[in-house]
């Protein structure tokens, strides 16, 4: 399966990429990961902390799939609001979604702290822009749902953006303590 097209940044901005032996033998282990992308590295190495006995194999080359073309940015909120997931899931199973990704990006900038101090992870904000007029009362409902859910964002309003951005928008949702990777070499780290 050809999981992208063109030309990535990642791969072209390291001077060594790792190139990791064939398997020529029978090995044992007690979970198979199957996957040499972030995930499957992420798994690989967590479950290795804990003792487990893990062989991670790869069809192609490490992170040449999905990682390579990922963009880099860990945030906890998803592409589908938390207003509309409790709407699909009802208001506990989405709420506690959504912590556990809140949960899993603070576990995951640690784990990369730890990994290699000198990782380059910076931490970014972000912004959901309203990017009409019609979408500004969707996007108040969902900071509102965030804030009763005590998750910690902004509202701002278009002069809010205005004063800080070289463009205008009707509103928007500003988060802190998401940040930025480079996926392609957190992969080969682990």
């Amino acid at each position: 399966m050809q999981l992208h097209t063109g030309h990535f940044y990642w791969h072209r901005n390291m001077e060594r990429i790792p190139r990791y032996p064939a398997v020529t033998r029978n090995l044992s282990c007690d979970c198979l990961i199957i996957g040499g992308g972030i995930s499957g590295a992420l798994c690989a190495y967590l479950l290795g902390n804990r003792g487990v006995r893990s062989i991670l194999v790869e069809k192609k080359r490490i992170a040449s799939g999905s990682t390579l073309a990922n963009t880099g940015i860990l945030q906890y909120a998803n592409d589908k609001t938390l207003t509309s997931l409790i709407q699909t899931f009802g208001e506990q199973a989405a709420v506690h979604f959504y912590r556990l990704c809140r949960e899993a990006l603070v576990d995951l900038k640690e784990i990369c702290r730890e990994l290699a101090p000198g990782f380059p992870l910076h931490e970014r904000s972000s912004l959901y822009l309203a990017s009409l007029e019609e979408e500004v009362a969707s996007l108040r409902r969902e900071y509102e749902t965030l804030t009763q859910h005590g998750f910690s964002v902004e509202w701002w309003e278009e002069a809010d953006l205005a004063a800080r951005f070289p463009f205008r928008r009707p509103a928007a949702i500003y988060t802190q303590g998401d940040a930025e990777i480079h996926p392609f070499a957190l992969t080969h780290s682990w």
